[in-house]
């Protein structure tokens, strides 16, 4: 009975560290912190609220989830760099990476929540919140030298954006319409849909991932909504919520390992968008370099496609098409 008992003990001993071991990892980042107060309300901080929603999603995942590794890019309110949220992520093998923030606008009208993609569809419509929401690494000492030039308030920094591909936008794509399904369908809210924009941080963090934003806080109405500590935790179960329903959509086994998804395609621009490329001191293939791993250049194309081309023209030469010679400059790197 004592030589069962403890081999039993050895066994248990022995699969400790298996069962320990949590191979599916979230990562939560509380947009904005600290010194940073992000948007700001009549009665409430949008660092705060973020910080709040985030803690009771990582809660409920805990709870619901144990198999799950719950990973936070800040759990309380400090300054947390934009490259440093991506690198938390990155260096923790992040299967899934979920950037909460909380909206504004100058009028009092807007409401309802947006879930965010990488992506430049759009993207003259989205680039103001892209902006915003961008514009805090000026708040970092030398962001220059850690972001490689880019520039959060200029136009021409954003062509980065339509250059790379984006290997997880399927799955970010699945996750993001699951969060604005349950937001919308279950909890009542004015929807204002999954769309694509660019974030730094959703460009430097290597797996799916979504920024979302869970209302307007320029809105007294919807201001009073997410400070209610029962808004938190409905808000947070229907982010769980949709973690279960993408999952389970997907066909990813909590604890599997996640798969990258995407392809290439060649791209135009004219000569005059090609110089655009180049305003910042950075030519193609070096900025493609700088914000892709050495693993990676080989299975990617540098792309540049006439829609960003239309984008540069209307912002910076007021002109709705390209007038010059189109000129290829998609190259594979090598």
């Amino acid at each position: 009975m004592n030589i069962r008992k403890g081999i039993t003990i050895v066994c248990l001993l022995l699969c400790l560290p298996l069962l320990a071991d949590k191979s599916y990892t979230v990562v939560l980042d509380a947009g904005h912190g600290g010194k940073d107060p992000g948007a700001v309300g009549k009665i409430s901080k949008e660092k705060d609220l973020n910080l709040s929603l985030v803690l009771e999603v990582g809660k409920l995942l805990n709870e619901q989830y144990p198999d799950v590794k719950v990973v936070y890019t800040r759990s309380t309110d400090v300054f947390i760099p934009l490259q440093t949220r991506a690198d938390i992520a990155n260096k923790n093998n992040a299967d899934l990476f979920i950037s909460i923030h909380t909206n504004s606008a100058e009028s009092k009208a807007p409401s309802g929540v947006e879930t965010f993609i990488l992506g430049t569809d759009k993207m003259e419509q989205n680039l103001d919140v892209a902006m915003r929401e961008n514009a805090v690494i000026k708040l970092e000492s030398d962001y220059n030298t850690t972001y490689m030039g880019f520039d959060p308030n200029s136009i021409d920094s954003y062509i980065m954006f339509e250059l790379l591909q984006n290997n997880y936008m399927d799955q970010s794509l699945q996750f993001a319409s699951q969060v604005q399904q349950r937001f919308v369908g279950h909890l009542n809210r004015d929807d204002r849909g999954v769309r694509q924009a660019a974030f730094w941080v959703l460009l430097k963090t290597a797996c799916p991932s979504i920024l979302f934003e869970m209302g307007f806080i320029s809105n007294p109405e919807e201001e009073r909504f997410l400070n209610k500590a029962g808004s938190m935790r409905q808000m947070a179960q229907a982010i769980v919520d949709a973690f279960g329903a993408y999952t389970r959509r997907t066909k990813v086994a909590v604890g599997a390992s996640r798969t990258g998804s995407g392809g290439g395609s060649d791209g135009t621009a004219c000569t005059a968008c090609t110089d655009l490329l180049r305003d910042t001191g950075m030519c193609v293939q070096d900025r493609f370099r700088a914000v892709r791993p050495q693993t990676e250049r080989s299975e990617m194309r540098v792309v540049a496609s006439r829609r960003m081309v239309q984008v540069l023209h209307r912002r910076r030469y007021g002109q709705r098409e390209c007038g010059a010679t189109v000129a290829r400059i998609a190259k594979t790197v090598p």
